[in-house]
């Protein structure tokens, strides 16, 4: 049976958003509405002033066990075309939010790299 366009649709969103969680962070921000520029600028300020030690430790940053099981949760229903209206907008918050955080993540590495 051939999905609909709007579950094909939903689908591939469900693989970008799952693609980009680990890998291209900054793409999927760009393909939704174009503002990887603007979010890169924001946060410069806070690469600039990272030391060493806070570098280290915003990289650690994670999820914890709660909220990760609650995204994989999101993830399996979005890839199964079973998220509710709901649900899509709490999932594209929390790729969100992990995009900005594997962003800082980056630039706190190239921190380090810079260092030694």
């Amino acid at each position: 049976m051939r999905p609909t366009r709007r579950v094909a649709a939903r689908l591939q969103w469900c693989r970008l958003l799952k693609r980009n969680r680990t890998a291209g962070i900054i793409e999927i921000v760009k393909s939704r509405n174009g503002s990887a520029a603007l979010l890169e600028r924001l946060l410069e300020p806070v690469s600039r002033s990272l030391n060493a030690e806070a570098a280290k430790e915003l990289i650690k940053l994670k999820a914890d066990p709660k909220t990760q099981a609650r995204v994989d949760e999101l993830a399996r229903k979005c890839n199964e075309g079973d998220l509710t209206p709901s649900e899509r907008s709490e999932y594209e918050r929390y790729v969100t939010v992990g995009n900005v955080v594997a962003i800082l993540q980056a630039k706190a590495r190239l921190v380090l790299s810079k260092r030694s």
